[in-house]
């Protein structure tokens, strides 16, 4: 049995235009290169000035300060006046300080990795530009489902989408667009300020960037899906992840009611839940999938068997683009009935099949050269895992494939963050046994299942690896 790590080529890796939470890009293979310290800078009081209200830092923004102290940041840096950038909002806002400060000093604002490199810090803990000190970081962490909630609740009240319509609303204005008093919009509007992801210049509050990718209905990179689920499936469930690690079983199912040891059994006594769950697991397969399809051929394949293939969206995707395929979706049987209505393409009707059944119970249907196990591998032990790609490599002819995609962590062990906050759902409340496993395992549990070559894809986007076993 041969085990190949591939990587595709760089023309092959250009970064989709639907990114799931984050773009993907091609990470440089270049050393880093760290400007020495001023002196400041190593005392750990380091102030960035921004002069507009976007949120960022631009460059030559970055200077180093004795804050607080009576000197300018130019005057204590040795450097050039603070650069302007000539942005909607021309007041000079107040400088923030990263690193180990003095405890009124904070870091607020959205910086670019390179700026903080020339200021002399870390980029340690920084998503898209995002970084914290060490004290609100302990904060989002222990208030977290404050900060949860404050997001869900201006999503369910549309204070982004309002914001955005009116070009900006100072409090008063919002609170009665929205039909809230004054003090619980002021209350939402320093949250939100907080968390970044609204800004205000002057009177006037508006949305941030990050906002705007993420939160408005809108775009194309919106989680509102994943809010929901969270908010209606996920959340219920976690305090019991103390109980669930004692019993290595899924203890926080007990929230949910119906029958079946696992949320996908017990949702189909749900059917409004089922709906909001698989609304983000269709809207997660889109974004993730459609780097899939940029990067593999999928042309030599004639039928395909996609388990666990949930509402449809990654089979009708694929034979939308390749019109000589046939795709059969094989999921229970209440998962096919929903996914079999959203199709009305008469090509695609004939082309998407369902086929009702129990993953690992039944048998695969047959006739496939092709099978993809893709957002399945996550949910099971490893165990069990191997065991259904075993049963697929029994349902294949000589010669064919079975594509394992899924979501992973690093082979250390040790990140994303993403991998280490979902897992414990997959404990808790999924099946009681999965959890973000790295590309490694995926492809130890090809080899082990009897595949004869094995082939690791890897920089697939959105923190997903591909790999292939050939029978």
């Amino acid at each position: 049995m041969i085990a190949n790590r591939v990587t595709p080529p760089m023309s092959a890796l250009t970064a989709s235009s639907s990114p799931y939470a984050v773009a993907p890009t091609i990470p440089s293979r270049s050393p880093a290169r760290t400007a020495p310290p001023s002196a400041a800078a190593r005392s750990g009081l380091v102030r960035i000035v921004a002069a507009d209200c976007t949120g960022g830092i631009f460059p030559g923004a970055a200077e180093a300060s004795a804050f607080p102290g009576s000197r300018s940041a130019s005057d204590a840096a040795g450097g050039a006046p603070t650069t302007r950038h000539p942005g909607r909002c021309r007041r000079r806002h107040a400088a923030t300080t990263i690193g180990s400060s003095p405890r009124n000093c904070r870091l607020v604002g959205t910086y670019g990795p390179e700026t903080l490199r020339r200021a002399g810090r870390s980029t340690m803990g920084i998503d898209r530009h995002v970084a914290l000190t060490e004290a609100d970081y302990l904060r989002l962490l222990i208030h977290g489902t404050t900060a949860f909630e404050l997001v869900r609740t201006s999503l369910e009240l549309e204070i982004f989408e309002h914001l955005e319509s009116s070009g900006g609303m100072d409090a008063a204005r919002l609170a009665a667009t929205i039909g809230i008093q004054a003090q619980p919009a002021r209350v939402m509007l320093l949250g939100l300020c907080a968390l970044r992801l609204v800004e205000k210049c002057g009177d006037t509050y508006g949305n941030t960037a990050m906002a705007r990718r993420k939160l408005l209905r809108s775009s194309p990179r919106f989680l509102g899906a994943l809010v929901d689920v969270q908010a209606k499936v996920i959340n219920r469930a976690l305090p019991d992840l103390a109980e669930s690690v004692r019993r290595g079983t899924n203890v926080g199912l007990r929230h949910l009611p119906g029958p079946g040891t696992t949320l996908y059994e017990r949702l189909t006594a749900h059917p409004e839940l089922q709906q909001v769950f698989y609304a983000n697991m269709g809207d997660a397969s889109r974004k993730a999938f459609a780097q899939l399809l940029e990067r593999y051929d999928f042309s030599t394949v004639r039928h395909a068997v996609d388990v666990g293939g949930g509402d449809g969206t990654n089979a009708i995707e694929l034979a939308r683009r390749y019109r000589h395929l046939t795709v059969t979706v094989f999921d229970q049987e209440s998962v096919t009935r929903l996914a079999a209505d959203r199709i009305e393409d008469p090509d695609l009707r004939r082309r998407v099949r369902f086929h009702a059944g129990d993953i690992l119970a039944d048998p695969l249907p047959d006739g496939a050269d092709a099978v993809f196990v893709f957002h399945i591998f996550e949910i099971w032990s490893r165990k069990r895992n191997t065991e259904l790609l075993r049963k697929c490599r029994a349902a294949l002819p000589e010669g064919g494939i079975c594509l394992i995609y899924n979501f992973v962590s690093d082979d250390a062990g040790t990140g994303s963050m993403s991998a280490g906050l979902v897992s414990p759902y997959f404990l808790t409340l999924a099946s009681g046994e999965g959890m973000a496993y790295s590309a490694a395992d995926m492809e130890q549990a090809a080899l082990d299942a009897g595949f004869s070559h094995v082939e690791r894809y890897e920089d697939m986007g959105f923190s997903h690896a591909l790999v292939v076993g050939r029978r």
